[in-house]
C-alpha cells in the first residue's frame, strides 16, 4: 500500500482545517493567512525551532534568560498598572516552598484573567527574567493542571511560522491529532521511496518514508541535535527535501515543455527611441552601462515570436527600476499593454507614484489596481484594462483576479518576484493570453534584488535567460556598516537623537510587532514607546503589518516628506521603500536574520547624497557563526559577494530568502544547504518523465502544490 497525504487511505488528507481539533471557522481564516486550508497543508508547515520540554525545572534552579518549563499553584492574581492593563499571576512552587516565580500578561481577555485561581496548579514554559521582586515570565505559554492532563512530552516540542492572532498552542492543538493518527499505524513504503531505494547514490533516505519523515520532524527524538534541525540537516530533513526538489524540477520540465505550444507577440523595442530619449533627458543622471546592456539584452529577446521568460537581477539599488520602465515604455510605444505585479500595497503604490511622475508627462497612462478601490473606481481601471488604448497596469495580487482581463498584454514585469508561487505567476500569464489567439500569451520578466548565483538559478527556474545589473549607478555610496551589542543601545539612542536634530532621518527596525509573539527579541512597540520617552523633541512613528494599507502609507509619506524623523519598524519596510533623505538605519536582533534580509533592509538608506550608515545590533553572547555572517555585512556593500559569500558560510537559505522572505517556492528545500542533493533530482526526474511514471509524477506534483492546473496552463 502507498501511504500517500492525498490518497483514499489516509482520509484526514484533505479534510478541511476549520474540521481539525479546536480550529472552527473563525480560526480557521488565521490559518488561511498562513496558506493552511487542509489537514494536508498542516501537516506539511514546518516547525521553524524546537524546545525541550520534558522536565520540570525547580524555582530555586531558576535563572535569568534561562528558557524552561516550570509547574506551580497560584497564590496569588490580579491585574495592575495605570490602566489596569497587567495581568500578574504569582506561583509557588508548593505550599511549603519559598521560592517564586511572577507571570506577567500585557495582551489577554477578561475570561483568560479568570482562569488564573487560587490554588490552581499550572506548568509554564517561557524564559525567566529578572523582575522588581521575583523572578518572573512574560507571556509564557500556560497548561493548567488536571486528572486529563498529558504527561510530560517524550519528543522535542515543535515551534511553528505563525500569523497575528494564531498562537502555538492552537497550531499544535491541531495538528497533534493529525500527528497522533499518523504513529497509529505502521510507516509503509511509498512509491517515491522505492525509486529512492534504485539510486545508488542516496539509499540511505530509501529506508524513511514520505510520512515517517513527517512525524519525526515534527516530533524529533530528546536526544537530538538542535544545531541539525534548525538548520534542517538531519536525514528527515533531507528525505522530504529530495522529493520536493524533484517536484519541482517536473514541475520545471512540465512548464519548459507546455511553453512549446504557445507563442508570444514579437515586439521590436526600440534602442533609441522619441519617448525614451525625451524620457533620460529629463532625468538627472545618466543610464548606465549595465542598465544599457540588459535594456538590449531583454529587447533581442522580446524581437522573437517564442514567449521570452527573463530574469533580470541585480543589487540593491543597481537601478532595475529604470531599466524595467524602459521596457515597458517601448511595449505601450508599439500599443500593447504592460503589467507590473509587486507583493505589497506599499510597493504598488510607490511604482505607481515614480511612473506616473516619469511618464505621465510624455502621455503614457498608467493605473494602479490594489486591494483597497471603490466600487467606481475598480469599474474605471478595468475598463482602461479592456480597452485598446495602450497603458501600464501597475498592482498587487489584485491584477490576476478571475474579474480583471487586460487586452493587448504584451509584457508581465514581477518584482520581487521570489514572493509570489508559481500558481500567482502563471495566473496572470493565462490572462495574457490574446483574444482569438489562445496560443499566444505575453512576455514575462522576473525582476529580483536578491543576487543568485548562476548555478543555483539554473536550479531554480531552469534554462531560462538571465540579465545582471552589475554596476551601481554614479554617486552611489557604500555605506558604512557598524556591529553592535544591544547593551549600548541607551548611548545609541541619545546620539540618533542628536543626528535627528540636524534634520538628518533614521529607520529603527525590529523583527517583531510586539513581545507576545516570541521572547528575547525587542518589540517594535517596546522600542518605540520607549524613544518617545527619550527623544520627547523628535517626531517619531510606527509602522508595522497590522496597520491598514492606508495607515502604512499615510506613516511613509509622513516619513517621505520630513514630518516624522524617527521611523520604527518591522520588516515591512524591506522593500519597496524611497526615502533619499534617511541615512541611518539600526536593525535589532540582526543575529535572526538572513544575510540577505539584512543587505535588503540596509539598502533602505544610501539612496540620496548623505553618507550613510547601517548599524546592526545583537544580543549578546554572540555566537561563532552570527558573528561571522554579521562582520560578512560589515565588511562589503556588493550583494553578489555576500550571495558567494553565503555560499562558503552556508548560512539558512539567506541567498534567495526561503525562510526569511515569506517566499512561497518551497515547504521544507532550500536551494543552498541541498546543493548535494540536485545531481540525483536530476537523474530521478529524468527516471519519472522517461519511463513515464504518470502517477507518481502526478502525485509529487500535488503533493508539494505545483499541480496540474498550475503547471499545464502556461
Amino acid at each position: 500500500m502507498d501511504y500517500d497525504l492525498t490518497e483514499n487511505n489516509n482520509t484526514f488528507g484533505d479534510m478541511p482545517i476549520a474540521s481539525c481539533y479546536g480550529v472552527g471557522a473563525t480560526v480557521a481564516k488565521k490559518f488561511y493567512k498562513l496558506n493552511i486550508f487542509t489537514a494536508r497543508d498542516l501537516l506539511m508547515h514546518f516547525p521553524r525551532s524546537y524546545e525541550n520540554r520534558s522536565q520540570i525545572t525547580p524555582f530555586e534552579t531558576l535563572k535569568v534568560d534561562m528558557k524552561c518549563l516550570c509547574q506551580g499553584i497560584i497564590v496569588s492574581s490580579g491585574l495592575e498598572g495605570r490602566r489596569r492593563n497587567i495581568l500578574r499571576v504569582m506561583l509557588k512552587q508548593h505550599s511549603k516552598s519559598e521560592h517564586f516565580l511572577l507571570l506577567k500578561f500585557f495582551h489577554f481577555s477578561p475570561k483568560q484573567a479568570n482562569q488564573f485561581r487560587y490554588g490552581q496548579e499550572i506548568r509554564c514554559f517561557g524564559t525567566v527574567k529578572a523582575g522588581m521582586n521575583a523572578l518572573e515570565m512574560i507571556h509564557p505559554e500556560i497548561e493548567f493542571i488536571s486528572e486529563k492532563s498529558n504527561s510530560l512530552a517524550d519528543y522535542l516540542i515543535a515551534t511553528y511560522p505563525s500569523s497575528d492572532g494564531l498562537p502555538q498552542f492552537r497550531i499544535r492543538n491541531a495538528i497533534n491529532p493529525l500527528l497522533n493518527q499518523l504513529a497509529a499505524e505502521p510507516f509503509g513504503m511509498d512509491s517515491f521511496q522505492s525509486l529512492l531505494a534504485s539510486h545508488s547514490a542516496h539509499q540511505e533516505l530509501s529506508k524513511i518514508s514520505h510520512l515517517q519523515a513527517i512525524y519525526t520532524i515534527h516530533r524529533p527524538p530528546l536526544d537530538s541535535n538542535f544545531e541539525d534541525l534548525e538548520r534542517g540537516k538531519t536525514p528527515y530533513f533531507e528525505r522530504l527535501s529530495i522529493e520536493e526538489l524533484t517536484a519541482h524540477r517536473l514541475g520545471l520540465k512540465r512548464l519548459h515543455s507546455s511553453f512549446g505550444q504557445y507563442q508570444a507577440l514579437p515586439i521590436p523595442l526600440s534602442v533609441k527611441s522619441d519617448l525614451q530619449h525625451q524620457l533620460l533627458q529629463k532625468l538627472p543622471f545618466e543610464p548606465t552601462s549595465a542598465q544599457q546592456k540588459c535594456y538590449a539584452e531583454i529587447a533581442q529577446a522580446m524581437q522573437n515570436s517564442k514567449p521570452m521568460m527573463h530574469l533580470l537581477q541585480g543589487d540593491v539599488g543597481s537601478g532595475k527600476t529604470l531599466v524595467a520602465i524602459l521596457v515597458m515604455l517601448g511595449v505601450v510605444e508599439q500599443g500593447y499593454k504592460a503589467a507590473l505585479m509587486v507583493p505589497t500595497e506599499l510597493l504598488a503604490q510607490q511604482h505607481y507614484h515614480t511612473l506616473t511622475q516619469w511618464l505621465n508627462p510624455l502621455g503614457i497612462k498608467v493605473h494602479l489596481l490594489c486591494g483597497k478601490k471603490t466600487v467606481k473606481q475598480r469599474r474605471e481601471i478595468h475598463q482602461n484594462f479592456i480597452s485598446d488604448e495602450p497603458c501600464i497596469a501597475v498592482g498587487t495580487h489584485a491584477l490576476f483576479q478571475e474579474k480583471v482581463e487586460i487586452t493587448r498584454l504584451a509584457i508581465i514585469i514581477i518584482d520581487e518576484q521570489h514572493r509570489f508561487g508559481v500558481q500567482q505567476r502563471f495566473e496572470l500569464l493565462q490572462k495574457s493570453q490574446q483574444e482569438n489567439q489562445e496560443n499566444v500569451i505575453a512576455h514575462q520578466l522576473l525582476i529580483s534584488a536578491t543576487p543568485i548565483p548562476r548555478t543555483l538559478a539554473m536550479s531554480m527556474y531552469g534554462d531560462l535567460q538571465q540579465s545582471t545589473l552589475d554596476e551601481m549607478p554614479a554617486g552611489r555610496q557604500d555605506i558604512e556598516t557598524y556591529v553592535m551589542s544591544n547593551t549600548q543601545v541607551n548611548q545609541l539612542s541619545q546620539r540618533i537623537g542628536e543626528q535627528c536634530a540636524e534634520n538628518r532621518q533614521v529607520y529603527w527596525v525590529c523583527p517583531f510587532i510586539d513581545e507576545s509573539e516570541i521572547l528575547n527579541v525587542q518589540s517594535a512597540i517596546g522600542r518605540y514607546e520607549q524613544l518617545q520617552e527619550m527623544l520627547p523633541n523628535i517626531t517619531i512613528g510606527l509602522m508595522h503589518g497590522r496597520l491598514k494599507e492606508a495607515e502604512k502609507q499615510e506613516i511613509m509619506e509622513k516619513f517621505r516628506t520630513g514630518e516624522i524623523q524617527l521611523l520604527v519598524a518591522t520588516t515591512v519596510i524591506e522593500v519597496g521603500v524611497d526615502v533619499p533623505n534617511a541615512s541611518i538605519i539600526i536593525i535589532e536582533n540582526a543575529e535572526r536574520m538572513g544575510l540577505a534580509q539584512l543587505h535588503q533592509l540596509r539598502g533602505r538608506v544610501g539612496r540620496g547624497t548623505i553618507k550613510s550608515q547601517c548599524i546592526l545590533l545583537y544580543q549578546a553572547p554572540l555566537g561563532e557563526q552570527g558573528y561571522r555572517r554579521l562582520n560578512a555585512l560589515k565588511s562589503s556593500n556588493d550583494g553578489f559577494h555576500l550571495a558567494e559569500r553565503d555560499l562558503q558560510m552556508r548560512g539558512a537559505g539567506e541567498i534567495i530568502g526561503i525562510r526569511q522572505s515569506g517566499s512561497v517556492h518551497f515547504k521544507i528545500a532550500d536551494m543552498i544547504r541541498d546543493q548535494h542533493l540536485i545531481s540525483a533530482v536530476n537523474q530521478l526526474s529524468e527516471i519519472i518523465v522517461t519511463e513515464k511514471k504518470n502517477e507518481l509524477e502526478e502525485r509529487l506534483l500535488n503533493r508539494w502544490s505545483f499541480t496540474r492546473s498550475e503547471l499545464g496552463k502556461v
